[in-house]
């Protein structure tokens, strides 16, 4: 089995301590190659996503002070690493629409503004300033590598990861069925976060009950990637907005429309494939899994 899922032979504190130590040292290894940029930060931020994923999973394990506290450590360590995101994020998504844009003019436009953006990058953002932030980060995950090893849970009672997707089912239902529309690009933002927790705890499940998980997996992979599209037209409209020139506006305005349009687009097949998999309460998802563990 791959060490990153639950092993049900195993005692709840047992497999918070390897799946904790599993996550850390892969955002260690991220970042301590030595052909280190800033994708292999990227990688090292989903880590992070993947061990507060984690800490929520096995919260009612965890006594409120220590969850709170190690939570906040992987947060910060993520917002340590956040410098290049936006800049990273807005460049992507820009080198995409250059290639699928017919215009030659909005394809000029575009590589205009992506130049004039990373030149801006280059001068927000030191070399020094990105290898003193990775080096900060490398030290804390290292303290933090040894003092896992050292943990002695408590809790046993593997069940208690149950009591932990069911309070992310309900906290994504719940958000799910706030969204109105016109819906705003926070609550989608929100909204996505709270799916990708429930997506990452599906994973560790898998073992559990795999021909129903794997489904629910590929849909709510499906939302959380769609909403992470979203999110990155929301950059670049943002960008676009803030640091267009005056003589660019109405080519601006053109691809301002385009990325308005596909938001839209991405709204309405979100909400409707979040209606799909929210129609269930917690408490049954909670119940299968539960009979599956009993099995």
């Amino acid at each position: 089995m791959e060490p990153a899922a639950l092993h049900f032979q195993e005692t709840f504190g047992q497999n918070l301590v390897r799946l904790t130590g599993y996550y850390n040292r892969l955002a260690l290894k991220q970042l301590a190659d030595p052909e280190r940029d800033y994708r292999s930060v990227h990688q090292s931020r989903l880590s992070f996503k993947r061990l507060r994923c984690l800490l929520r999973f096995g919260r009612f394990g965890l006594n409120d002070s220590e969850y709170r506290r190690l939570n906040r450590f992987y947060r910060d360590q993520a917002r340590t690493l956040s410098f290049h995101r936006d800049y990273t994020v807005i460049n992507e998504v820009l080198k995409s629409m250059i290639k699928t844009r017919k215009s030659a003019t909005e394809r000029a436009f575009l590589i205009q503004f992506r130049a004039r953006l990373m030149q801006k990058r280059k001068r927000d953002q030191a070399v020094t300033t990105f290898d003193e932030a990775c080096r900060e980060v490398i030290h804390r995950l290292s303290k933090m590598q040894a003092e896992i090893s050292s943990w002695e849970p408590k809790e046993t009672d593997t069940e208690l990861f149950l009591l932990g997707i069911k309070n992310t089912f309900a906290a994504a239902k719940k958000q799910h069925g706030n969204l109105k529309v016109p819906v705003t690009d926070h609550q989608l933002h929100e909204w996505r976060k709270q799916v990708k927790y429930l997506w990452y705890q599906a994973e560790l499940l898998i073992g559990l009950w795999p021909s129903m998980l794997k489904p629910l997996i590929r849909e709510l992979k499906s939302v959380a990637q769609s909403l992470g599209r979203h999110h990155d037209l929301v950059l670049l409209e943002s960008a676009l907005k803030e640091y267009i020139e005056p003589e660019l506006e109405d080519l601006a305005a053109t691809t301002l429309e385009q990325i308005s349009e596909e938001k839209t687009c991405i709204e309405e097949k979100a909400l409707l494939l979040g209606k799909k998999i929210f129609a269930v309460r917690p408490s049954c998802l909670f119940q299968q899994l539960k009979a599956c563990m009993q099995d």
